[in-house]
């Protein structure tokens, strides 16, 4: 996945030591600091306006790029895909007994295949009421 935007930034890169009192920073460790809108002007950008540092002196030249935040699916849609794997996988494997194996399947793992179990986040496991959380010994031993 390609950033669309980035955050470009000179700071002191000795995390145990401080930089140079004489040198005016933002917040302590950082001197600069700009986000670039569009990574097409970024060279130019750094050009113009990045304060130049001299390599192995303590100063850094950091990237960051931004990126979009994931898709993701509705509890229906997911539920769907689910089943429709399920169907596939089956019906890949075993062609005579597949409506037979994904019933019995989506009786077992119900919750697997339910849209407000994934939206509520209990879709993988349910969970062990003696262990209170979803297997494995106690967690309060």
């Amino acid at each position: 996945m390609n950033a669309t935007m980035s955050v470009l930034t000179v700071g002191w890169l000795n995390r145990f030591t401080r930089p140079p009192a004489d040198v005016e920073t933002i917040d302590g460790r950082h001197i600069w600091a700009c986000t670039v809108l569009d990574r097409a002007y970024e060279r130019a950008i750094q050009a113009e306006h990045m304060p130049k540092v001299r390599p192995g002196s303590g100063w850094n030249i950091g990237w960051t790029g931004v990126y979009p935040e994931p898709k993701q699916w509705s509890p229906e849609r997911k539920a769907a895909a689910r089943r429709q794997n399920l169907r596939r996988r089956l019906q890949r494997r075993f062609p005579l007994f597949a409506a037979e194996l994904e019933e019995r399947e989506l009786e077992r793992r119900a919750h697997y295949y339910d849209p407000h179990c994934i939206e509520a986040g209990m879709d993988m496991r349910p969970v062990n009421p003696s262990f209170r959380h979803n297997g494995g010994p106690p967690l309060d031993c």
